[in-house]
């Protein structure tokens, strides 16, 4: 008889014990969980969050509706530069994100990118991280202190 550890031994299909979801840094996994993917997520977050700006990148933070874990959105325009340099920087963000995700409170990130953040594609991923990782905290941390308040409505008038 062949213990399950041994090759070609067929897996037991008992009940499976349940494990904690593993962190983002821990995988390299970037789940459909951590990103923000619809439009309107993204008009929320623009409409009604708090930003930070930097040289080479806007971060829009927001509290986040869904989960207990921060998200990430980018956006990368074609001012940035071809192709290739706007997903080597898309690349490099995502990837300082899965890093730092189990730091940050649960809130809601979109990256916005300015032309100015071009030079990053050819410099890498700690350059990056030092303009970029300060304005996540900072950002994160502002949202979960900021006290909302009600938006005024066209004449002034509170909705």
């Amino acid at each position: 008889m062949r213990t399950p550890h041994e090759p070609g031994a067929r897996p037991r299909h008992d009940a499976p014990s349940p494990q904690p979801a593993p962190e983002l840094h821990e995988t390299g996994a970037f789940p459909r969980e951590a990103r923000i993917r619809r439009r309107w997520e993204f008009d929320r977050i623009h409409r009604d969050g708090l930003r930070v700006r930097t040289p080479g990148f806007t971060v829009v933070a927001h509290k986040t509706l869904t989960g207990s874990r921060a998200r990430f959105g980018c956006a990368v325009s074609r001012k940035v530069g071809k192709a290739v340099i706007r997903n080597r920087i898309r690349r490099m963000m995502k990837e300082l994100f899965r890093r730092t995700a189990a730091d940050l409170p649960p809130v809601d990130l979109v990256v916005v990118v300015r032309p100015e953040a071009a030079r990053y594609a050819a410099l890498g991923l700690d350059d990056i991280g030092q303009e970029l990782l300060p304005a996540l905290h900072t950002a994160a941390r502002r949202v979960m202190t900021h006290k909302s308040r009600p938006r005024r409505g066209p004449g002034g008038r509170r909705r």
